[in-house]
């Protein structure tokens, strides 16, 4: 199972980039640019989970997945996968926000179990 740990740092603050990854209006796409439009759906948005369907356009095909997103841990948020076409439901990425110089520090968590070779 492929996992990939990183810390991204940023200028934006951590209420701006949790803002962006819990963006499910009909901007997520602008505000995501690997999202493509027409592969995108909100099924459910509650107080701190949202059900979505996102996905992509790759030359010669296109990925999606429906995702579980999950915010109710202050400074987390982690989308699993409940169905896709190219990995396995329970998969994961969490991001992990904190306060850092002015901005923000993001600790990204990618734990996806790919089903098929893109």
């Amino acid at each position: 199972m492929p996992r990939v740990e990183l810390d991204i740092d940023t200028r934006v603050p951590p209420d701006r980039v949790a803002a962006a990854l819990l963006d499910f209006s009909e901007r997520r796409p602008r505000i995501w640019r690997a999202i493509e439009p027409g592969l995108y759906e909100v099924h459910e948005v509650g107080e701190t989970s949202a059900t979505v369907k996102e996905g992509s356009k790759l030359p010669g095909a296109s990925i999606w997945a429906r995702e579980h997103y999950d915010w109710s841990t202050p400074g987390t948020v982690t989308w699993t996968v409940r169905e896709s076409n190219f990995c396995a439901p329970g998969s994961y990425v969490s991001a992990v926000i904190s306060p850092r110089d002015g901005g923000s520090r993001i600790h990204v968590t990618w734990d996806r179990t790919p089903t098929t070779p893109l």
